[in-house]
Protein backbone atom coordinates (compact mmCIF):
# COMPACT_ATOMS: atom_id res chain seq x y z
CA UNK A 1 0.00 0.00 0.00
CA UNK A 2 1.12 3.53 -0.72
CA UNK A 3 2.30 4.61 2.72
CA UNK A 4 5.77 5.94 3.46
CA UNK A 5 6.61 3.16 5.93
CA UNK A 6 5.36 0.44 3.58
CA UNK A 7 7.33 1.80 0.64
CA UNK A 8 10.49 2.06 2.74
CA UNK A 9 10.34 -1.40 4.30
CA UNK A 10 9.06 -3.32 1.28
CA UNK A 11 11.62 -1.51 -0.86
CA UNK A 12 14.45 -2.55 1.48
CA UNK A 13 13.16 -6.13 1.60
CA UNK A 14 12.97 -6.20 -2.20
CA UNK A 15 16.55 -4.98 -2.55
CA UNK A 16 17.79 -7.52 0.00
CA UNK A 17 16.02 -10.31 -1.87
CA UNK A 18 17.54 -9.21 -5.18
CA UNK A 19 20.98 -9.09 -3.58
CA UNK A 20 20.42 -12.68 -2.42
CA UNK A 21 19.63 -13.75 -5.97
CA UNK A 22 15.84 -13.96 -5.56
CA UNK A 23 13.75 -12.69 -8.47
CA UNK A 24 11.24 -10.21 -7.02
CA UNK A 25 9.23 -7.20 -8.10
CA UNK A 26 7.37 -4.61 -6.03
CA UNK A 27 3.97 -3.21 -6.99
CA UNK A 28 2.53 -0.26 -5.07
CA UNK A 29 -1.25 0.02 -4.78
CA UNK A 30 -2.72 3.52 -4.40
CA UNK A 31 -6.49 3.33 -4.84
CA UNK A 32 -8.02 5.75 -2.31
CA UNK A 33 -9.90 8.76 -3.68
CA UNK A 34 -10.89 9.98 -0.20
CA UNK A 35 -8.22 12.66 -0.36
CA UNK A 36 -7.84 14.41 -3.71
CA UNK A 37 -4.76 15.37 -5.69
CA UNK A 38 -4.54 18.84 -4.13
CA UNK A 39 -4.07 17.49 -0.61
CA UNK A 40 -2.15 14.27 -1.28
CA UNK A 41 0.58 16.20 -3.12
CA UNK A 42 3.70 14.28 -4.11
CA UNK A 43 2.82 11.27 -1.96
CA UNK A 44 -0.17 10.33 -4.11
CA UNK A 45 -3.22 8.31 -3.17
CA UNK A 46 -3.27 6.10 -0.10
CA UNK A 47 -3.65 2.36 -0.45
CA UNK A 48 -6.78 0.86 1.07
CA UNK A 49 -9.13 -2.08 0.41
CA UNK A 50 -8.37 -2.34 -3.32
CA UNK A 51 -5.04 -3.94 -2.39
CA UNK A 52 -6.94 -7.12 -1.47
CA UNK A 53 -8.43 -7.22 -4.96
CA UNK A 54 -4.95 -7.01 -6.51
CA UNK A 55 -3.83 -9.94 -4.32
CA UNK A 56 -6.83 -12.06 -5.29
CA UNK A 57 -6.63 -11.41 -9.04
CA UNK A 58 -2.87 -11.97 -9.28
CA UNK A 59 -3.17 -14.98 -6.97
CA UNK A 60 -5.80 -16.44 -9.32
CA UNK A 61 -3.41 -16.01 -12.25
CA UNK A 62 -0.64 -17.80 -10.37
CA UNK A 63 -2.98 -20.59 -9.24
CA UNK A 64 -4.70 -21.28 -12.56
CA UNK A 65 -2.10 -20.48 -15.21
CA UNK A 66 0.65 -23.06 -15.41
CA UNK A 67 3.99 -21.40 -15.86
CA UNK A 68 2.79 -17.81 -15.27
CA UNK A 69 5.97 -15.80 -14.83
CA UNK A 70 6.78 -13.18 -12.22
CA UNK A 71 6.88 -10.62 -15.03
CA UNK A 72 3.33 -11.56 -16.12
CA UNK A 73 2.04 -11.51 -12.55
CA UNK A 74 3.65 -8.13 -11.89
CA UNK A 75 2.24 -6.67 -15.13
CA UNK A 76 -1.26 -7.84 -14.20
CA UNK A 77 -0.92 -6.39 -10.69
CA UNK A 78 0.11 -3.03 -12.15
CA UNK A 79 -2.79 -3.10 -14.62
CA UNK A 80 -5.33 -3.81 -11.89
CA UNK A 81 -3.81 -1.21 -9.57
CA UNK A 82 -3.93 1.44 -12.30
CA UNK A 83 -7.68 0.90 -12.71
CA UNK A 84 -8.69 0.87 -9.05
CA UNK A 85 -10.71 3.46 -7.16
CA UNK A 86 -11.76 3.00 -3.54
CA UNK A 87 -13.32 5.10 -0.81
CA UNK A 88 -14.28 4.40 2.77
CA UNK A 89 -16.76 5.77 5.27
CA UNK A 90 -17.00 5.30 9.01
CA UNK A 91 -19.28 6.09 11.95
CA UNK A 92 -16.41 6.05 14.44
CA UNK A 93 -12.63 6.12 14.71
CA UNK A 94 -10.70 2.98 15.59
CA UNK A 95 -9.35 2.58 19.13
CA UNK A 96 -7.21 -0.15 20.65
CA UNK A 97 -9.46 -2.24 22.96
CA UNK A 98 -8.76 -1.69 26.64
CA UNK A 99 -6.85 1.56 26.15
CA UNK A 100 -8.27 4.77 27.56
CA UNK A 101 -9.20 7.40 24.96
CA UNK A 102 -7.10 10.55 25.33
CA UNK A 103 -8.58 14.04 25.47
CA UNK A 104 -7.27 14.79 21.96
CA UNK A 105 -8.88 11.64 20.58
CA UNK A 106 -12.16 12.38 22.33
CA UNK A 107 -12.16 15.94 20.99
CA UNK A 108 -11.71 14.68 17.43
CA UNK A 109 -14.31 11.93 17.76
CA UNK A 110 -17.29 11.76 15.46
CA UNK A 111 -20.59 12.93 16.89
CA UNK A 112 -23.39 10.35 17.21
CA UNK A 113 -25.13 11.74 14.13
CA UNK A 114 -21.99 12.13 11.96
CA UNK A 115 -20.24 9.97 9.40
CA UNK A 116 -16.76 10.52 7.99
CA UNK A 117 -16.28 10.17 4.25
CA UNK A 118 -12.88 8.99 3.02
CA UNK A 119 -11.26 7.97 6.29
CA UNK A 120 -7.97 6.08 5.88
CA UNK A 121 -7.22 2.65 7.32
CA UNK A 122 -4.98 4.08 10.04
CA UNK A 123 -7.58 6.64 11.23
CA UNK A 124 -6.28 9.25 8.82
CA UNK A 125 -8.63 12.16 8.36
CA UNK A 126 -11.20 11.77 5.63
CA UNK A 127 -12.51 14.18 3.04
CA UNK A 128 -15.36 15.55 5.15
CA UNK A 129 -17.86 14.84 7.90
CA UNK A 130 -21.57 15.00 7.21
CA UNK A 131 -24.81 14.29 9.03
CA UNK A 132 -25.37 10.54 8.69
CA UNK A 133 -27.52 10.12 5.58
CA UNK A 134 -29.89 7.32 4.63
CA UNK A 135 -28.14 4.43 2.84
CA UNK A 136 -29.17 5.40 -0.73
CA UNK A 137 -27.81 8.91 -0.23
CA UNK A 138 -24.56 7.64 1.30
CA UNK A 139 -24.05 5.25 -1.63
CA UNK A 140 -24.75 8.09 -4.06
CA UNK A 141 -22.12 10.28 -2.35
CA UNK A 142 -19.49 7.52 -2.42
CA UNK A 143 -20.15 6.48 -6.04
CA UNK A 144 -20.06 10.09 -7.13
CA UNK A 145 -16.70 10.49 -5.44
CA UNK A 146 -15.40 7.35 -7.15
CA UNK A 147 -16.74 7.86 -10.65
CA UNK A 148 -17.68 11.50 -11.31
CA UNK A 149 -15.77 13.06 -14.20
CA UNK A 150 -16.78 16.49 -12.90
CA UNK A 151 -14.58 16.18 -9.82
CA UNK A 152 -11.17 16.83 -11.40
CA UNK A 153 -9.45 16.49 -8.03
CA UNK A 154 -10.56 12.85 -7.69
CA UNK A 155 -11.24 11.67 -11.23
CA UNK A 156 -8.88 8.72 -11.77
CA UNK A 157 -11.03 6.75 -14.25
CA UNK A 158 -11.16 8.99 -17.29
CA UNK A 159 -13.27 6.82 -19.59
CA UNK A 160 -15.90 5.46 -17.20
CA UNK A 161 -18.51 5.21 -19.96
CA UNK A 162 -16.19 3.06 -22.10
CA UNK A 163 -15.29 0.49 -19.44
CA UNK A 164 -16.51 -2.92 -20.62
CA UNK A 165 -16.36 -4.82 -17.34
CA UNK A 166 -16.41 -3.98 -13.66
CA UNK A 167 -15.37 -5.71 -10.45
CA UNK A 168 -17.09 -4.46 -7.32
CA UNK A 169 -15.66 -5.22 -3.88
CA UNK A 170 -17.36 -4.11 -0.68
CA UNK A 171 -15.11 -4.33 2.34
CA UNK A 172 -16.31 -4.63 5.93
CA UNK A 173 -13.87 -3.99 8.75
CA UNK A 174 -15.97 -6.03 11.18
CA UNK A 175 -18.48 -3.54 12.52
CA UNK A 176 -21.25 -4.27 10.01
CA UNK A 177 -23.47 -7.36 10.16
CA UNK A 178 -23.94 -9.72 7.17
CA UNK A 179 -27.56 -8.56 6.94
CA UNK A 180 -26.48 -4.93 6.65
CA UNK A 181 -23.75 -5.84 4.17
CA UNK A 182 -26.37 -7.52 2.02
CA UNK A 183 -28.48 -4.36 1.98
CA UNK A 184 -25.43 -2.21 1.17
CA UNK A 185 -24.36 -4.55 -1.65
CA UNK A 186 -27.85 -4.48 -3.17
CA UNK A 187 -28.00 -0.68 -3.07
CA UNK A 188 -24.51 -0.23 -4.53
CA UNK A 189 -25.22 -2.74 -7.31
CA UNK A 190 -28.50 -1.00 -8.16
CA UNK A 191 -26.99 2.48 -8.32
CA UNK A 192 -23.82 1.37 -10.10
CA UNK A 193 -25.87 -0.48 -12.70
CA UNK A 194 -27.98 2.62 -13.25
CA UNK A 195 -24.88 4.79 -13.64
CA UNK A 196 -23.24 2.44 -16.15
CA UNK A 197 -26.42 1.99 -18.18
CA UNK A 198 -27.14 5.71 -18.09
CA UNK A 199 -23.68 6.66 -19.34
CA UNK A 200 -23.89 4.15 -22.20
CA UNK A 201 -27.34 5.35 -23.26
CA UNK A 202 -26.10 8.94 -23.16
CA UNK A 203 -23.20 7.97 -25.39
CA UNK A 204 -25.61 6.44 -27.92
CA UNK A 205 -27.89 9.50 -28.07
Amino acid sequence: MNYTGDILHFGLASEKAKAAGIDVDMVVVADDVGVGREKNGKVGRRGIAGTVLVHKIVGALAATTAGASLKEASALAKLVAANLVSVGSSLAHVHVPGRAITADEDEGALKPDEIEIGMGIHNEQGYKRVKTPELPELVRILLDQLLSKEDKDRNYLEDVENIEGWVLMLNNLGGVSPLEMGAITAEVSKQLGRLILGSRLEGLC
